[in-house]
């Protein structure tokens, strides 16, 4: 397990994520069990990505709903990006599906209700052979939570940090691009 991983959410899961059976490096949806990482579970999300180009939300855990204000399961994901930063999640997406392997941030956000707080995002592939689709599931662990700000919509203000995780097939040689200033 990568060492970098200083919340406990998320060494659980990524424990979670590499004890399900693979094939090629990756699990398919149909052995993600929610019920195994039920306390974790609201922490968690699946973002659905088909041949077609479309990208949907396909499950929103309710600690992230909260956290941005409502819930966009089965909504577009690509919509929800804002111009500034399409490039750099289409580019990280595109990456942690085609190498295949993880991709972990650490990120400063503004919650819906006004609380700046840290994140710990491990975002992981898997397959949805039933769907003939590709899903990233995430996990955003709450870390600290700071000063009240106005309250307002979502919005990640900081990307802190960011990283492959190896899950066998190696990373990109390009590092994430991580927006500054």
């Amino acid at each position: 397990m990568p060492d970098r991983f200083s919340h406990p959410e998320t060494k659980q899961f990524f424990q979670y994520w590499d004890s399900l059976p693979k094939s090629g490096f990756l699990p398919d949806r149909a052995d993600f069990n929610p019920a195994a990482i039920h306390k974790i579970m609201p922490r968690i999300l699946l973002v659905e990505y088909f041949k077609t180009g479309e990208v949907v939300f396909r499950m929103v855990g309710t600690g992230i709903t909260e956290d941005i204000g409502f819930d966009p399961t089965k909504q577009s994901y690509l919509d929800m990006l804002e111009a500034s930063a399409f490039g750099a999640f289409q580019s990280a997406s595109d990456a942690i599906l085609s190498t295949p392997c993880g991709g972990h941030f650490v990120v400063t956000a503004q919650s819906a209700k006004g609380y700046l707080v840290e994140f710990d995002v491990l975002d992981l592939p898997m397959t949805n052979r039933a769907a003939n689709s590709n899903i990233i599931v995430g996990l955003l662990a709450q870390g600290n939570i700071g000063r009240i700000t106005p309250v307002g919509t979502f919005l990640i203000k900081e990307i802190q940090s960011a990283g492959w995780i190896d899950i066998g097939a190696g990373v990109p040689a390009t590092p994430i691009a991580v927006p500054t200033g």
